[in-house]
């Protein structure tokens, strides 16, 4: 399609940290499985992706002390990547 987005599958789920990060989910993700951390205990899938999980974690400063420790081009690569989600 327009924006070279894949329909997404029954095997795949986006995963929230909680209801609030549900609700500034992107309108283009919002068609998919979309549940948060609790609602998908039990529940396996073969893609995931994880909207926004980092960016309200009580353990940020946990966060980046280890993304500190990364290559400068690695860092940046994990932090595109954390914010891209594509199918």
């Amino acid at each position: 399609d327009e924006v070279g987005l894949m329909e997404m599958g029954a095997n795949q789920a986006i995963l929230v940290r909680n209801s609030e990060a549900k609700r500034r989910l992107p309108i283009e993700l919002r068609s998919g499985l979309v549940l948060t951390i609790s609602e998908s205990k039990g529940l396996e899938f073969d893609d995931v992706c994880l909207f926004d999980f980092f960016s309200d974690s009580p353990a940020d400063k946990e966060w980046h002390v280890l993304t500190s420790l990364l290559p400068a081009s690695a860092a940046a690569s994990a932090e595109a990547d954390a914010r891209s989600c594509e199918f």
